[in-house]
């Protein structure tokens, strides 16, 4: 049975998800490990460019002026 969290990587490689269901581990620890590690860093980078956009759209706007009525 295949639950609907498992679809995305029985998708991908059905001969993984199986080993996986049969708790086979992995050969290639380190390559996933580093992997991981790569998608962590690339999520950093993409929150920190991210704020950054937003820091600068805030300090070099230009400034907002209200109007009065008198």
């Amino acid at each position: 049975m295949i639950r609907a969290s498992e679809i995305g990587s029985h998708l991908y490689c059905r001969r993984a998800w199986w080993y996986r269901k049969q708790g086979v581990a992995s050969q290639n620890q380190a390559e996933l490990a580093a992997g991981t590690e790569l998608h962590v860093q690339h999520g950093r980078n993409v929150l920190a460019a991210g704020l950054l956009q937003m820091a600068g759209m805030f300090c070099f706007s230009p400034p907002l002026r209200c109007s009065s009525t008198n």
